[in-house]
């Protein structure tokens, strides 16, 4: 008869082999690429599900310019303009001098002499841009009012795109000159349609709009170079306070995914792949893609029927 010791002995036996028995290297690498497998699935989707939160977030904050821009049409008659340079209106330098903001572009041998925002100006001879000038739309009173610069505001840029930190004061550098009286001022991802966000001392109304607030952009995102755009350059990227400049406005007719080398100037583009949001007079927001036909693009430019 097999007594219950026998089993007790056996029961032991086995435990011990169980547990003196180790992991072997085989096991180790099949555990290695069943983890490497699942993080390689699982990270692509992770990043894919946090550039989606970014596209609703830059989609969200130009739609609140477009509406913001809305309640200044309410308030003023008419829509804000870019800015330009006045005779009057100077930068207070860190040194304590009075200067005139400028870029000096090497390459095309030309420089531009920029208005600065003024909070005592009516938006009629509002010198800076209409970045500047929504700000008490954007419940941003308090930095309309202080005459003063800060660096980064976040309504003006995108989520999705990598700007390497806050703007510091600009330096000299293979592309340009320029002054700020050592400022260092926020920048903005979004920018006017230059027909109708038109430089000081111009301004236009909804009503000039004649073919249809919701076939006219309004605003955009820009086209950027991450080498070229840098935290201290103002080469066709002049801060929200700087008004006249393309720092704000565009006219292009080319859509582009954030990259170095490409031809930035004049054009739209976003970081988020393949497509680019629009902020349309009416308030709407839509995203066109990177291969939208100039044609098409030039059509809703442009405000006043003069596209056929």
């Amino acid at each position: 008869m097999i007594t219950e010791s026998f089993w007790s002995r056996v029961a032991t036996s086995s435990h011990r082999i169980r547990c003196g028995r180790g992991v072997t290297l085989i096991e180790v690498l099949v555990s290695i690429s069943i983890i490497s497998i699942l993080v390689g699935l699982l990270l692509p989707a992770a990043q894919g599900a946090r550039e989606s939160a970014r596209r609703v977030q830059c989609a969200d904050q130009i739609r609140q310019l477009a509406l913001s821009t809305h309640s200044f049409h309410s308030s003023h008659r008419t829509l804000p303009n870019n800015g330009g340079r006045a005779d009057d209106n100077f930068i207070i330098s860190v040194e304590g001098n009075r200067v005139q903001p400028f870029t000096r572009d090497f390459g095309a041998g030309l420089v531009g002499y920029w208005g600065i925002a003024d909070p005592a100006r009516m938006p009629s001879d509002q010198t800076g841009p209409w970045c500047f000038s929504l700000m008490p739309f954007l419940e941003l009173q308090s930095l309309h009012q202080a005459n003063t610069f800060v660096n980064q505001v976040a309504i003006f840029n995108c989520p999705s795109r990598s700007r390497g930190g806050p703007a510091l004061a600009p330096l000299v550098d293979a592309y340009g000159n320029y002054e700020s009286g050592g400022h260092a001022m926020a920048k903005t991802d979004y920018v006017g349609n230059s027909q109708l966000i038109v430089n000081r001392p111009k301004s236009l109304r909804m009503r000039d709009i004649f073919d249809g607030s919701s076939q006219t952009i309004l605003y955009g995102e820009k086209a950027f170079d991450p080498i070229v755009q840098s935290v201290t350059s103002w080469f066709w990227d002049e801060p929200i306070y700087i008004g006249g400049s393309h720092g704000t406005v565009r006219d292009g007719l080319k859509i582009l995914t954030d990259k170095t080398g490409i031809s930035f100037r004049h054009h739209w583009g976003s970081a988020h792949r393949g497509l680019c949001h629009f902020a349309f007079a009416d308030g709407h927001v839509d995203s066109l893609s990177n291969s939208t036909d100039e044609k098409l693009l030039a059509s809703l430019l442009t405000p006043q029927g003069s596209d056929n």
